[in-house]
């Protein structure tokens, strides 16, 4: 369990890395006026007010067997879709960007309250400690893949498939919980 946990932490903090640092700078590299820039950090907003929804995480059961596992696959789906959705778009005007952006980051929240809700019903006391540890590793290096691979890797691999890679990224760590619906 802790390994998928350690997964899904790597595609979280891709997607906050890519959110928090990484768009900027592409976006500024394709003539974006930096003003308008920095608006986008409106996009960390719904990681701060995961407080205002996860009650309703935690009491919604999508499928009453896996009621955690299922908040994850249904948000982590909701974001591969949505980053492959960005993939195509191409020249895309700012406030679509944004308001694609912005639902990404609220799906990605409710993810990290899910998987948080997982993580303290399912690790034993005694492994708490630890599990936190691999959240911080995994966050810190999906972190360095959104905002720093993503940025030096960009112009190699152009903007379709840079989204396309993280929506991957995102699909391939997300397929190891639904082997643990059992624990749910």
């Amino acid at each position: 369990l802790l390994v998928q946990i350690g997964l899904l932490y790597v595609s979280f903090g891709a997607i906050f890395g890519i959110l928090q640092g990484g768009l900027q700078p592409i976006l500024r590299a394709q003539g974006v006026d930096v003003g308008a820039l920095g608006l986008l950090a409106a996009l960390l907003l719904p990681f701060g007010l995961t407080f205002l929804w996860a009650p309703l995480v935690d009491r919604i059961a999508i499928n009453p067997r896996a009621p955690r596992i299922a908040w994850i696959i249904l948000t982590q789906a909701i974001v591969v879709g949505l980053l492959v959705v960005v993939a195509f778009l191409g020249d895309v005007s700012l406030p679509v960007l944004f308001v694609l952006a912005l639902m990404i980051a609220f799906a990605a929240a409710t993810m990290d309250v899910a998987l948080d809700a997982l993580t303290s019903k399912s690790i034993a006391p005694a492994d708490r400690a630890f599990a936190g540890g691999i959240k911080v590793w995994s966050l810190a290096l999906g972190s360095m893949i959104g905002s720093g691979l993503f940025v030096a890797l960009f112009h190699r691999a152009g903007w379709t498939n840079i989204f396309l890679s993280v929506a991957f990224l995102t699909l391939a760590t997300t397929l190891p919980i639904l082997t643990q619906a059992r624990r749910d």
